[in-house]
């Protein structure tokens, strides 16, 4: 997970070597992909093979990801998948992260119960949704 200001300095790093390995002598080859837009490939350093994730693979990282960046919307299928994802951790344990990281982001304050990311701090598992 890079920042914007990081990525737009790999990619840079990625234009400068066209046709070369990221790293001189070795097989080291990255994507870039986009959060916001469906996982799409930006750009890829020589030697990457674009190869598609599995679907179910992809949508827990891509809203894990959405979670780390603080978002508050998600539709129900996005919440099932990060869910599976945090299902380990305490829901306590999960709203004190997201609070914590929420804040040094300097995003103003929400009531979080009113959020759809709302049911990640009440319920314990996917399980628990079965009953």
């Amino acid at each position: 997970v890079l920042s914007l200001q990081e990525a737009e300095t790999l990619r840079g790093i990625l234009h400068l070597r066209p046709g070369q390995p990221l790293i001189p002598g070795t097989r080291v080859c990255v994507g870039l992909r986009s959060v916001r837009y469906g996982a799409a490939l930006l750009d890829g350093s020589f030697g990457f093979a674009d190869r598609p994730a599995p679907p179910h693979q992809l949508q827990v990282a891509m809203q894990s990801l959405r979670f780390i960046d603080s978002e508050v919307q998600y539709k129900s299928r996005d919440l099932m998948a990060l869910l599976r994802a945090v299902q380990a951790r305490p829901c306590p344990e999960r709203q004190r992260f997201f609070v914590d990281v929420r804040a040094s982001r300097r995003r103003p304050p929400l009531r979080l119960a009113t959020t759809a990311v709302a049911p990640i701090f009440t319920v314990p598992s996917e399980f628990a949704l079965l009953w």
